[in-house]
Formats: C-alpha cells, sequence, structure tokens
C-alpha cells in the first residue's frame, strides 16, 4: 500500500527509513520520499526530547512502552500522532504518513535556523504551530478535546491526559486525505516553499481511509490517552510512595525515641536502634517478643487501648516498659495505624519520661511544702522553696565578683549548697581536722543567726578570718543563712595564727604559706559586701515568700482545673451516658463547634468534618432536612426557642432519631451573635415508643377482639374503657357505667349482695401475693338475665384490668354432666343388676328344668290313682311358681320372653278395667284419662298387662288405708332426646313420637333417697312383698325399647310415665306362639349339647320317654365331635345356648357346615325374642325356654321335625 508503510516493513527501503529515523533521532535525511532534489540534512525540530524542559510523560511512561501506545494508532490511518508533555514539549512523535513527513520537513526549512531552540521559537513553521499551539496547548488549557483543521490541508484531532484529576499533557492526531484542488495546493506550495507538482505527488500518493476507520481512530485516540494518563498516576503514586518510604525509613532508624512496627496480630516486625538501646536487648531476642513482653501493663488494660486504637486510629497513654535486667521506665506511648508497603500495620512510638517524671515529683513536692500552712513552715526545707541548681550558680558568682568564699546552711550550721571560692587554708588545713571542722560548724552557725536588723561580721573562731552571715527567713522563721568570709584585713595577728596551727597539730611552714594565699580585703570593704548579702538575702526571703503565695495561687488553679476537669469528664460521662452532646454554632463566621459527645452521637470523626451548618445539614435525612434549616432560621428570625426532633442519615445507611433543644444570643442591637444548644440521641427511646405504640395496637386489636369482655379503670374508679364483647355479653355501654360505683349497683343490684361481693374482692387482692386475683360471682345484665361471671382482675400502672369469664354455659353443662353421671352411675347399677338378675335367673332356670321335668316324668309314670301324683303336682306347681319368679327377674333383665304384637295402649287399658278396680282398696278411686285413636306400639301385651298391674297395685300401696285417687292417663308426645335422656334406661332412644301410659296417685310420696332406689331387686318399702314389681316394669320397659319416667314428693303422690315408640307401618310381622297339636310320635337320634349335667340328663329322660335314642356332650366342642362320629344316625340336635370353651351361637354355625339341614332346636332360660333374633335368617329350627316340660318339648320337636 503506498500511502501506509508500517515501521516493521520498512526494512531495506532506504528512502522511506532514513527520513523516519530522522524524525526519531532528531535528524532528516530531508526530501521527498519519491522524486526530486535531495536537500542537506535539516534537523526536525518536531523531536525535541533532547531540548526538553518536562520528561514528565516520557520518563514515567517509558519510551518504548510510549512508542507502542501510539504506533499502531498512527498507522491505522497512515498520518503522525503526537504526545505532548504539559508544557508542550513533544514527548513523542510518530509519522507513518508520507504527506506529513514531506510537510513536516519543509515546515523546518521555513524557520531559517539550524538551532532547532531558535527554529521553535520563530513561529515560522506551519506544522509545528498547528500541532502544538492551536491544538495540544489548548486541549490541555480547556482539559477538553480538540478538533481543527490543520496548516497542512488535514484535520487535527487532540485530546488531554489525565492523571487523575490532573492534566500532564496532549494526545493529537492528523487525519483526513490531502486536499486536490489545485488552487489549494497552490497555496500549500507556496506558505510550505515547495514545488507544486512534488506536492501534487504526494497527495495523489496518499490513499483515502474510510469514516469509519477515522472514527475508530479518534475513539482509540481517546482510549490511548486514558491508558497513558493511568499508567502516569500509578507511576506518581508509586513514586510518591516510595519517596515516603524512604523518608520514613531514615526517621525510624534515625529518630531517638524507641519505635517498633506491629502487624495486626501483634507480632513485631521491626524495631529502631533506639529501641534496641534502650531496653538493651539484642535485635534476635527483640524480634521473638509481643507487646506485653515489653509493657507490663494488665492484658484487659491492653485489650482496652487496641479497641480504642481500631475505633479512632490513634492512641496516646503512659506506662512502664521491662528493660533486659528487670528494671522498669517510665514510658510515653503513641500508637497509631499506619499503611506501609499496602499493608497495615501498627507504628508504635516510646518516649523515654524518666527525667521527666523525676522533675514532676520534685516539682510535685516542692510545691507540696510551698503549699504548707506557715504555721507549718519549720517542717519546709530550704531547698523545697528554691531551684538549688539556679541558687548554686548565684552564689559561686557573686563568690568570685565579690572576692570571697560562700556557703548557704541550714540554721544549725549544715551545708545546703556546695562551697564557693573556699581557700585552700580553710578547706585543706583547718576543715582538715576535727577541732578545727567543729569551730568551723560553731562559727558559721554564729554568723548565720537570725538578726533582722542586719548582717552578722565578725571573725570566725578558727583562724580569726573575717566572717558574715545573714539569715533567710520566711514568715519570720528563720530557714537558712547565706554565709561569706575566707579573707583576711589588717586585723589579724600572724603569731595567734601560729599558735592555732600547732594547736591544731598542722604544719607551720604549709600553714603559714597558705594562710598567706588567703585573699586580702579592707574591713570597710568587707562589710559593704556583708550589707549586700543582707540585702540579697532579705530579697530571698521575699521571693520565699511570693513563691510560698504562688504556689497556693498555683495549686488553689491547678485544683481548680482538676475540678474543672473531672467536672468535664463527668460531663462527658454523663453525655455518653445519656446519649447527650452540646453544641456552638457562631452565626457571624458559621463556625461550629461540637462536644465530643456530639461527635460520637453523629458518628463523625472531628478531624473528617467541615465545622460549619451546612456540614451539619448534610448529616440530616434528606427527608427531615428542609425541615430543620426552617424551623432553625425561624427560631433566629424570632428569637425563639428551637426545640425539634429529627433523623439523621448514618454512612452505613442506618437512621438515628436525635432531639435539638437550644437558644440564640443577639448582641444589643438584636443582631444574632450565636446558637447553642444540645443533643441527644433518642434512636432507642423512638425505637421504644414505635414498639409501644405497636404493643398497645396489639393490646388494643386483641382486648377489642377478644371473645373475653374486658375492662379498666383508673384509680379514681373512673372506667375508661370497655371492649365490644363486654357491651355484648352484659348490654352496659361505658355511658351506662361510667364509674365502677355504677358497674356495681347496675350488675349487683341486691345491696347485700354488691357489699359482700365487693367485700370478696378486698379480701382477695389482700390475701393475694401476686396483683392479680380471680372470684366468681352472679352479674346482673341490662336485660335482667343474670349470668355467672368469673371475674379476673389485675393491675397495670394505675390502671385496673378487670376480664369477664362467663359461667353460665359451662356451669349449665356442667350441671348437666353431673346429672348425665349420675344418670349413667345408675344405668350402670340397673345393668350390673340386670346382668346379676339374668345370671340368677338362667341358673335358677337349669336348676327348676331339673326339679320340673323329673317331676313330669315322675307323674307320667304313675297311675292317676296313685296318692303318690298330688305329691308330684305340688312339686309341679312350686316349681312353675319359681319359674315365674325367675321370669319376673329375666323381665327386670330385659330377657324375658316376649310376644310382640300391635296394639292400642288405652284398649289395653279398658280391657283391664275391672281387674284393675279391684285390685285397689276400696277406699281408693281409679280414675282414667284415655286417649281415643292411639298410634299403636309393637309390644308383648301381657308384659304390658303386668307393667299396668304393678304399677297400679304400688299405688294402692301408697295410699295405704288413708285411700286416695289413682288416675292412669294415655296418650302420645313428640319427643327430643333432650327429654328422654332423664329416664331411668340405660340407653339413650331417639327422638319421636312415643305413646305414654302414666299411673299417679295421690299417696305419701317419695324423697330422693328412695327415688334412688325404687328400681333396685328385692328393695321394698312395704313389710311383705319381694321387691321385684317395679323392677320387673323397668325390665319389660326397657325390652320394649322405652323409657320410664318418675316424678315424686313427699305428701303429695307419686307419678310413674311409661313411654314407649310409637309403631311404623314398615315393622315387621307379629311372632305368635307356637300352636298346640297332636302328641309326637317320636323315632330316631337327638344329640343333646348342654353345660348342665342335671339339665341334660332330664332333657336325655325326656326325649327317651317320647321315644328318641339320645347322644349327649356337655360343650360345643365335644357335641361337633360326637356328631361328626355319628352323623348318618342323628336326626336333630337340642343345643343350650349359654357354654364354656364353645358357646351355642359359634357350635349351631359349626353344625350347620356340617349339614346344612340339621335341625337344630335352642335351649336357654331367656326369652325367645331376644334369642332368636340373634339367630334370625340362620336356618333354626325351633327354640324352647327352660324350664320345660315333656309336653312343650313334643310340640317344639314337632314343629322342628315336621
Amino acid at each position: 500500500m503506498a500511502g501506509k508503510m508500517p515501521v516493521w516493513n520498512l526494512k531495506g527501503k532506504e528512502d522511506t527509513v532514513q527520513p523516519l529515523k530522522g524524525i526519531l533521532n532528531g535528524i532528516s535525511t530531508g526530501g521527498a520520499v519519491r522524486s526530486g532534489p535531495r536537500e542537506e540534512p535539516i534537523p526536525a525540530y518536531d523531536d525535541l526530547v533532547f531540548l526538553k524542559d518536562s520528561r514528565y510523560i516520557r520518563d514515567l511512561v517509558g519510551e518504548s512502552l510510549l512508542s507502542e501506545l501510539v504506533e499502531d494508532l498512527a498507522c491505522l490511518v497512515d498520518t503522525s500522532v503526537t504526545v505532548c508533555e504539559k508544557n508542550g514539549d513533544c514527548a513523542l512523535k510518530f509519522i507513518s504518513s508520507n504527506w506529513c513527513r514531506f510537510l513536516n520537513q519543509a515546515s523546518r526549512r521555513l524557520c531559517g535556523a539550524a538551532d532547532s531552540r531558535k527554529a521553535m521559537a520563530s513561529g515560522e513553521g506551519p506544522c509545528f504551530e498547528s500541532c502544538r499551539n492551536d491544538a495540544a496547548l489548548v486541549s490541555i488549557e480547556t482539559k477538553q478535546p480538540v478538533e481543527l483543521p490543520c496548516r497542512g490541508g488535514i484535520r487535527i484531532f487532540a485530546v488531554p491526559v489525565f492523571a487523575g484529576d490532573e492534566v500532564v499533557g496532549s494526545l493529537a492526531i492528523g487525519y483526513g486525505d490531502p486536499p486536490r484542488d489545485g488552487e489549494k495546493l497552490r497555496d500549500l506550495a507556496e506558505a510550505y516553499g515547495v514545488p507544486l507538482e512534488e506536492l501534487r505527488r504526494q497527495a495523489e500518493a496518499c490513499e483515502p481511509r474510510p469514516s469509519l476507520m477515522i472514527e475508530l481512530a479518534r475513539k482509540r485516540l481517546a482510549t490511548t490517552a486514558r491508558v497513558i494518563g493511568e499508567i502516569v498516576a500509578q507511576k506518581q503514586v508509586e513514586s510518591a510512595l516510595r519517596r515516603s518510604e524512604e523518608k520514613f525509613h531514615a526517621v525510624f532508624h534515625l529518630a531517638k525515641d524507641a519505635i517498633y512496627l506491629f502487624d495486626q496480630e501483634e507480632r513485631l516486625l521491626d524495631a529502631n536502634k533506639a529501641a534496641l538501646e534502650t531496653l538493651g536487648y539484642s535485635r534476635e531476642e527483640l524480634m521473638a517478643m509481643r507487646p506485653l513482653d515489653i509493657d507490663i501493663s494488665a492484658v484487659a488494660e491492653h485489650d482496652e487501648r487496641m479497641k480504642a486504637l481500631r475505633r479512632k486510629g490513634y492512641v496516646l497513654f503512659e506506662t512502664l516498659n521491662r528493660k533486659r535486667d528487670g528494671t522498669l521506665i517510665p514510658m510515653e506511648v503513641s500508637l497509631q495505624h499506619l499503611e506501609l508497603a499496602g499493608s497495615n500495620v501498627v507504628l508504635a512510638v516510646c518516649r523515654d519520661i524518666s527525667r521527666r517524671k523525676q522533675a514532676e515529683d520534685a516539682l510535685e513536692r516542692r510545691i507540696v511544702a510551698l503549699t504548707e500552712p506557715l504555721e507549718n513552715i519549720g517542717t519546709v526545707a530550704f531547698e523545697d522553696l528554691f531551684n538549688l541548681s539556679d541558687l548554686q550558680r548565684l552564689q559561686d558568682l557573686l563568690a568570685e565578683t565579690w572576692g570571697v568564699s560562700a556557703l548557704i546552711t541550714r540554721p544549725d550550721g549544715t551545708a545546703i549548697t556546695k562551697p564557693s571560692s573556699f581557700t585552700r587554708f580553710c578547706s585543706t588545713f583547718i576543715r582538715s581536722t576535727e577541732k578545727g571542722k567543729r569551730k568551723c560548724m560553731i562559727s558559721d552557725a554564729t554568723l548565720g543567726r537570725y538578726d533582722p536588723s542586719g548582717p552578722v561580721v565578725q571573725t570566725c573562731l578558727s583562724a580569726g578570718l573575717c566572717g558574715a552571715g545573714a539569715s533567710i527567713t520566711v514568715g519570720g522563721r528563720h530557714i537558712a543563712s547565706w554565709l561569706i568570709g575566707q579573707v583576711r584585713n589588717e586585723r589579724q595577728d600572724e603569731e595567734k595564727i601560729l599558735e592555732y596551727c600547732r594547736e591544731l597539730g598542722l604544719d607551720e611552714k604549709e600553714f603559714c604559706e597558705a594562710y598567706r594565699q588567703v585573699p586580702f580585703m579592707p574591713q570597710e570593704k568587707f562589710e559593704q559586701i556583708a550589707h549586700a548579702l543582707f540585702a540579697l538575702a532579705n530579697q530571698l526571703s521575699t521571693t520565699a515568700y511570693q513563691n510560698i503565695q504562688q504556689a497556693r495561687f498555683i495549686t488553689e488553679r491547678k485544683r481548680v482545673e482538676d475540678a474543672l476537669r473531672k467536672s468535664e469528664r463527668k460531663l462527658r460521662e454523663a453525655q455518653h451516658i445519656a446519649r447527650l452532646g452540646n453544641w456552638e454554632l457562631d452565626l457571624i463566621t458559621n463556625t461550629l463547634q461540637w462536644s465530643d459527645g456530639t461527635y460520637e452521637i453523629f458518628e463523625i470523626d472531628p478531624d473528617e468534618f467541615d465545622a460549619s451548618f451546612e456540614a451539619f445539614l448534610k448529616q440530616i435525612h434528606p427527608d427531615d432536612r428542609e425541615m430543620v434549616q426552617h424551623l432553625f432560621a425561624e427560631c433566629v428570625e424570632d428569637r425563639a426557642a428551637y426545640e425539634i426532633s429529627h433523623r439523621l442519615l448514618m454512612k452505613d445507611g442506618r437512621i438515628k432519631w436525635v432531639h435539638e433543644i437550644g437558644r440564640n444570643e443577639f448582641d444589643p442591637e438584636g443582631r444574632p451573635l450565636k446558637g447553642i444548644g444540645t443533643v441527644q440521641d433518642i434512636t432507642e427511646l423512638r425505637q421504644a415508643e414505635e414498639a409501644l405504640l405497636e404493643s398497645e395496637a396489639r393490646f388494643r386489636m386483641v382486648v377489642e377482639s377478644s371473645p373475653l369482655p374486658i375492662g379498666f379503670a383508673n384509680r379514681n374508679g373512673r372506667v375508661e374503657y370497655v371492649n365490644p364483647k363486654f357491651s355484648e355479653k352484659f348490654g352496659y355501654t361505658i355511658d351506662d357505667i361510667p364509674t365502677l360505683g355504677e358497674w356495681f349497683r347496675c350488675a349487683f343490684p341486691d345491696p347485700v349482695y354488691r357489699s359482700r361481693t365487693v367485700e370478696r374482692l378486698r379480701r382477695t387482692v389482700d390475701r393475694l401475693e401476686s396483683s392479680t386475683c380471680g372470684i366468681e360471682m352472679d352479674v346482673t345484665c341490662r336485660d335482667g338475665s343474670v349470668r355467672n361471671i368469673e371475674l379476673f382482675r389485675t393491675f397495670m400502672g394505675n390502671k385496673t384490668l378487670a376480664v369477664f369469664n362467663d359461667l353460665t354455659e359451662w356451669k349449665q353443662m356442667e350441671e348437666e354432666r353431673l346429672r348425665f353421671d349420675a344418670h349413667m352411675r345408675e344405668v350402670q347399677k340397673l345393668e350390673s343388676l340386670g346382668v346379676l338378675a339374668g345370671g340368677i335367673a338362667h341358673d335358677f332356670n337349669n336348676l327348676l328344668m331339673a326339679i320340673l321335668g323329673y317331676a313330669d316324668l315322675a307323674l307320667l309314670a304313675l297311675s292317676p290313682a296313685s296318692p303318690v301324683c298330688q305329691h308330684i303336682e305340688e312339686i309341679m306347681r312350686a316349681s312353675h311358681r319359681a319359674a315365674d319368679l325367675c321370669r319376673q327377674m329375666l323381665a327386670y333383665s330385659g330377657k324375658g320372653r316376649f310376644v310382640v304384637s300391635r296394639c292400642d295402649l288405652s284398649e289395653v287399658v279398658r280391657e283391664m278395667g275391672k281387674i284393675l278396680d279391684v285390685s285397689v282398696s276400696k277406699k281408693s278411686a281409679v280414675r282414667y284419662v284415655l286417649a281415643d285413636h292411639l298410634p299403636e306400639v309393637e309390644s308383648d301385651v301381657t308384659q304390658i298387662r303386668q307393667v299396668i298391674m304393678n304399677l297400679i297395685t304400688n299405688a294402692s300401696d301408697a295410699l295405704g288405708g288413708a285411700g286416695g285417687v289413682i288416675t292412669v292417663t294415655t296418650g302420645c308426645l313428640e319427643c327430643d332426646e333432650a327429654y328422654l335422656s332423664e329416664s331411668y334406661l340405660p340407653d339413650h332412644p331417639p327422638g319421636g313420637l312415643y305413646v305414654y301410659i302414666e299411673v299417679s296417685d295421690t299417696g305419701c310420696g317419695m324423697d330422693s333417697a328412695t327415688q334412688g332406689k325404687i328400681f333396685d331387686p328385692f328393695f321394698t318399702t312395704k313389710f311383705v312383698g319381694r321387691g321385684l314389681g317395679l323392677a320387673a316394669v323397668l325390665g319389660i320397659v326397657r325390652g320394649h325399647r322405652g323409657v320410664i319416667k318418675v316424678s315424686s314428693e313427699v305428701g303429695k303422690g307419686t307419678t310413674f310415665r311409661i313411654l314407649l315408640p310409637a309403631a311404623t307401618r314398615e315393622s315387621g310381622a307379629v311372632q305368635g306362639t307356637v300352636e298346640q297339636g297332636e302328641p309326637l310320635k317320636g323315632g330316631g337320634t337327638v344329640l343333646v349339647i348342654d353345660d348342665d349335667p342335671f339339665v341334660m340328663a332330664v332333657a336325655s329322660a325326656m326325649l327317651e320317654k317320647l321315644g328318641f335314642e339320645v347322644l349327649t356332650a356337655v360343650n360345643g366342642r365335644e357335641g361337633l365331635q360326637v356328631f361328626r362320629t355319628h352323623r348318618g344316625e342323628i336326626a336333630c340336635v337340642l343345643l343350650d345356648l349359654m357354654m364354656p370353651e364353645m358357646g351355642g351361637e359359634e357350635t349351631f354355625q359349626e353344625l350347620r357346615n356340617l349339614q346344612d339341614d340339621l335341625p337344630v332346636i335352642l335351649s336357654s332360660g331367656f326369652n325367645e325374642q331376644e334369642v332368636t333374633q340373634r339367630f334370625a335368617g340362620k336356618g333354626l329350627a325351633g327354640f324352647i325356654q327352660k324350664p320345660y316340660s315333656v309336653a312343650n318339648l313334643s310340640r317344639v320337636l314337632k314343629s322342628a321335625l315336621g
């Protein structure tokens, strides 16, 4: 492709490569690419790397990477790409287009200067001016992309290069097709000073680029600029970090304080030289240690500091560090988080504060001394009042200036300061001996005695040298003496000095030599110095007193400051506990001051807060911001107090509620100066209030929807609320019962009951430890009805809650249950007695069977003329009476022999009328109230007659000899189950139409105890009687599925009502008794199966009498075995119903399975109806009830065998 020659395809094409090398290296081989005159090399001023004042982008990105980034872009559209520094210097220029290369060289020649700097400054190069000044610098200055026509006939697009928010340079690209119009080419040839034909050839050689490719190049240019900017920004950060780390390491290792670096797990990463020297450990030893190996603080205290560090980012505290030798040194430690080499570390700076602590201790002792009361000044030491080092320097200076020796002593002569300018004569000779030293001490004490009138001037007791002293006092108390001396004057006698030398036992020559070295001073001058010393001592006394006063002031101020700090600490603690803070807003400078508590509430770091009203508003929830701002402005304008509750929006999205109270202060002209106030975190309070409201709403919903009546009253007895169920249940509204008094009056209209109920309530509450109690009472409703209520009352604050549980229905149900339980007990008793009676009758019938059967056989075997016949007949009559008794017992058990038919109870009573009339006493009258056209009932008429007769007889006995009226009534009733359940029958018959017969008397009646026993077998109130009459009535009625209702009252009479279900048309046919016919003539074999040996024996004898052969078995299992053995012989089976091992019903089924046409006669002491119903449809041949006679057996066999 003619117009596009990538740099990696230019090998071997020297004509193209050489100009390109000139562009890149700052040297051009000049000339056009194709034909034309070759020119002398001229430096390409666009490649100015060697002239750059700024190499920022080039150095940070690197020439190689920069070339790779722009090379593809230049080749994409066959053009030039220029990377400019921020000041316009060229960081890199890459030219791919022959057109741009040709005009670039021409532009350089137009500058007319070989020096590139001069060429740039000339302003004659169109390409340089267009690319640098028109595009790159404008893009850098405006921070926006720039697109404009190039002076070389194409277009230029430049974009700024951003490193973060800073513009660091520009990236420009030339694009588009060169002009081909002759006039435009002529203007360009003239402007650039090149031949027109050569320029036309260059234009025609350029291959056009599609607009899509140009647009892609523009986007690539912006992307490349962004990549270069990101690289520069990253390099800037890396460079800054590197410089910071270099500075840090320099400070770290040169610091005089001990510095440690720990990671987040508190492992030691590094320690400086000062740390090693302070603690005395080697680096290897120290690097293996943890913070608590160095710091002697408790673990809990250390953990609290680390928590504070994580919370605040910085902690400062004092502690003790243990050195390698075990000694402890006080340290001031600052901890802070630091990011180092991309890791979060803890920087610990530890400063040895031993000297400061010593100075503080000394200062503390001095202040204590200075603050002692003046009356206790005798206990104060001189050094507690003055700084001895300063005083020592003053003493040395004065001794040297005055030419005397000086010393400050205590009143007893003990030295306080070090001697100043002491002579060799005194220090080496006099004071070296015990005697001389003692005399010097006495002399010093004498010179330093208290004398307010002036200095004490006299010769010393040792050698007679001149000496003087002035006392220092505080509050009139002598605390020290300033002494001077060790000078000689004209008054000393050398002979006396030698005598003193010999007295001390010293070398005379050396002693005299030392004496002569003592300074000589006239007496007058010495006295002048002594007076100056006296004035100085007075000044020190005054200073000491002032120091005491100042110390007291300082102490008092310190005490006040300590009290203030404690108060502030307590205030901070109180604010922290109360979640309270305070603020002050300067309305003139808009400066906001917050307390620590306020910052804590707003969860803001003070260093990150702008501390202005606008910054405060930014922390407020957006929905509340306008309201807060408006209210504050309104309060300033109205000079009113400021109080509001609003929300804060936390950084993590949480919402806090705060309550603010404030006021504003104004100058005399009314201008606002500042606002002050408090802010309190009420989040938990609001949450509690919302929870309370929600709880109250739930409580109200529960109360209003409660199925129980509920009411509230206050301590004053006013009813504040009753729920809907209360009004529904009792009928009262809150207007009806505004007070508890009104409620008691309405609910308990009886004054006596009301007083008793209120007193019960009071006693119950007083007696219970809990505040909740329950009590039952009868409440009168608004409609007059009375309901049995259980009241629960409890106290809720200053209110009383009453919950009413209506027990009325429950009580009724409970009474019903008790009645039902009593009834069931009665039924179970009757059932048990019935079972007992039935069992007795069954067993007794078996005995009668043997007696009656053998008597019958004996009677048949005797001649009618035999005198024994009469006795046997009496046995049979007695047996029949016994059988009647058994039938009554079976009737009571409901298992008597019934012959069921349809009958009209009124007709049955009418038929019995004459018999009933003669059955009662002549003093009694029977009255009949009989209904006509009664529905029929299915019954055994004989049994019904027995019931009527028993009831009439019982009524007649109740009337006794006094006589009375017996009323017999019949009728029908539609009865429900509830009515029928109140009876003496065990079952609950279904409701429906019932026909009744009622027998009433006006006799003595019965009490409840007697009524509970009237149906018990053998219970009677008569002198004679068996007590089976009513028991039999109960059994018969039960057998007919009827009910008995009894009502009686002592002295008024008794009524028995028997109710029997009315018969329906669909009822079954009536089962009659077996008809009597011709005597049976037997033949064949009959199998008798019975567990009673007497019954089996008499039955066998009867069968044999009738001409049958007999096989016997004592139970069903044996009977089956006998039948299998003699199947072909047996013509009939006489089977007992009740047997052990295998009963009659099961035996019957097995016999039918063996031979389905086998005649089986069932024998039982129970009634035929009950038994045959159990065998209905099963092919039972016949039934015979025990006890039976030969004739009865003959009739049943005749019917069964046909």
